[in-house]
């Protein structure tokens, strides 16, 4: 996972929930072997592809949220989509964040809620729910882990970047080093 935008990390840290901690498997035998065989330390919560029922915010709801925002002079994104992850995992990603809207403003948050019977999950974090609850309030832990994650992908490849280059200067040394031989 790969949060486009460190501004909304702790939205979708909320969307996400625990499910951010579940564990994603090819097939459902797949997570059944690692149920039966795997030693685990704790219990966990196993996200097969080939079973998982992706959720999505329709059309209609992105289009009536959007307009909404607008209205507001706020913005307002399916959460699907200021995520990065690879093709293969889709369907899990879908299942994790496809069925919230981020919206930076509450009180836009709030109105898309209730016109679009959509889940909306403001920057801070704060939750607007079809079934009428509302929820938020301390934050302090809040977007840390996406966040930490998008800092772990960044490193990762500049550190494949500056490999390839110490690959590429080595080469030319060793090519310079042959010339001078010569």
């Amino acid at each position: 996972i790969n949060v486009h935008n460190p501004e909304h990390a702790t939205a979708l840290e909320v969307v996400a929930g625990g499910k951010l901690f579940q564990v994603v498997v090819d097939e459902a035998i797949t997570g059944k072997a690692i149920l039966d065989r795997g030693k685990l330390q704790r219990r966990v919560t196993i996200i097969p592809l080939d079973k998982i029922q992706p959720r999505r915010v329709t059309g209609s709801a992105c289009n009536k949220a959007e307009e909404i925002a607008k209205k507001l002079d706020a913005n307002a994104w399916p959460a699907i989509e200021l995520v990065g992850f690879d093709e293969e995992v889709r369907a899990a990603m879908e299942y994790v964040f496809g069925a919230s809207i981020i919206v930076d403003d509450s009180k836009a948050a709030n109105q898309i809620c209730d016109l679009t019977k959509t889940r909306t999950v403001t920057l801070d974090g704060d939750v607007y729910d079809p079934s009428g609850t509302i929820s938020g309030g301390s934050k302090s832990s809040l977007g840390s882990t996406l966040s930490e994650l998008s800092k772990l992908s960044e490193a990762s490849k500049e550190l494949s970047s500056n490999k390839d280059r110490l690959a590429t200067v080595l080469k030319n040394l060793d090519q310079l080093k042959d010339k001078s031989v010569k």
